[in-house]
C-alpha cells in the first residue's frame, strides 16, 4: 500500500485557499536535504520564480498506548507575472506536476526531485 503524500506545493495564488498539490511521500532525512538544497539557492534573474519557500512540519502525539508522529513538507512558490508561462499562477503547482514547466530552475530544484518520471527526458 502506498503511503499517503506528505509532500506539497502551493503558490502565493492560492495560499489562502488551502489547495496544495500532492508531491508523493518523503522520509525526514529527505525532506531535511531539500530544506538544505533550499537555503543554499538563489534564484536567477531569469526564473519565472520571484521566491521560494519551503517548511517542514512535525507534530507527535502520545497518549497512553497511542502513538503519532508525522512530517509534512511545503513549499510555496511565487511565479512572476511576466516571465512564467502559464496564464493563471494558481494552476502553477498542476503544471509542474504534470512535467508542463517550461523554467529550467524550477524544473531542476523542483520538477525532477518531484515529480522525476515527468522531467527524466528532459535536458
Amino acid at each position: 500500500m502506498a503511503k499517503n503524500s506528505n509532500v506539497f506545493l502551493k503558490t502565493s495564488y492560492n495560499f489562502h485557499a488551502g489547495e496544495k498539490t500532492p508531491c508523493g511521500h518523503w522520509s525526514a532525512t529527505e525532506m531535511d536535504d531539500f530544506l538544505k538544497q533550499v537555503k543554499r539557492t538563489t534564484i536567477p534573474d531569469d526564473a519565472c520564480v520571484i521566491s521560494l519557500f519551503a517548511s517542514m512540519n512535525k507534530t507527535a502525539w502520545t497518549a497512553y498506548e497511542h502513538k503519532y508522529y508525522s512530517e509534512e513538507l511545503e513549499i510555496y512558490i511565487h511565479p512572476f507575472q511576466k516571465k512564467c508561462a502559464i496564464r493563471d499562477k494558481k494552476n502553477c503547482p498542476r503544471c509542474i506536476a504534470n512535467g508542463k514547466c517550461t523554467d529550467e530552475f524550477v524544473i531542476n530544484l523542483i520538477g525532477k526531485k518531484l515529480f522525476a518520471d515527468k522531467y527524466e527526458k528532459q535536458k
